[in-house]
């Protein structure tokens, strides 16, 4: 074992490395918040509301999931 592979075992190199790839997608710049009260979020046009799961179809009991 070199000293080099030495140091990357001691330090996590590697771990390290991927930490940074991970903090750099995680910008406060790239962030976006939705004000909710007073900007209503984009619905698409066939949204037609809540699932909804039918345990019983022949007693017509639905459910909300």
């Amino acid at each position: 074992m070199g000293f080099k592979e030495l140091l990357r075992k001691i330090f996590l190199w590697d771990l390290l490395k991927g930490l940074k790839l991970t903090f750099s997608y995680q910008r406060p710049s790239a962030t976006y918040t939705e004000q909710y009260p007073l900007e209503r979020p984009p619905v698409a046009e066939r949204y037609r509301g809540a699932p909804r799961l039918n345990n019983h179809p022949a007693m017509h009991v639905l459910r909300d999931v």
